[in-house]
């Protein structure tokens, strides 16, 4: 039970991370979105996945997952693996009209995203060097790079219009 409560908490940590990273990035306000549906912030704030915002220019549904028990080499191998099982996630709780988008990440290593090739293409012209392409299982191709590689990117580059 400790065991668990830990990782719950790891987990919380890495999504207020995530928050405060995008928060800065898009400029707009970001937060852990609340355990229950009845929160206050539903009328407000988009709540769908990990982390929600008001900002209605921000395309994504975000699941945000930092745990252990997996390698990168799992993506390639796979397709029972956890960043697959967390991509099926990300998927089933986005919002109508949102892109998923997956952070994940694991101790000692670099946080990666993954999102579709489509929503990748819609808004960026070409693959640099640094974008892993995948097939998820569903014959999906998606994108996977490193999150810091994504942060590089104009926010203006992603933003919805309204």
């Amino acid at each position: 039970m400790a065991s668990r409560r830990r990782a719950k908490q790891k987990g919380n940590k890495f999504e207020l991370v995530v928050a405060k990273i995008l928060t800065k990035w898009w400029g707009s306000q970001f937060r852990r979105t609340p355990q229950s549906g009845g929160s206050q912030l539903a009328t407000e704030w988009r709540l769908a996945g990990d982390i929600a915002t008001k900002d209605k220019t921000w395309p994504f549904g975000v699941e945000a997952k930092n745990q252990e028990d997996w390698i990168v080499a799992h993506l390639f191998t796979s397709d029972k693996c956890k960043p697959w099982k967390w991509w099926d996630q990300a998927v089933r709780q986005c919002l109508e009209g949102d892109e998923p988008l997956l952070v994940f990440k694991r101790n000692n290593f670099p946080v990666w995203i993954m999102m579709t090739e489509d929503c990748y293409l819609s808004h960026l012209d070409e693959f640099p060097d640094n974008v892993i392409l995948l097939i998820d299982p569903c014959d999906v191709p998606v994108v996977v790079m490193l999150f810091d590689d994504f942060l590089k990117t104009e926010p203006s580059d992603w933003r919805r219009t309204t």
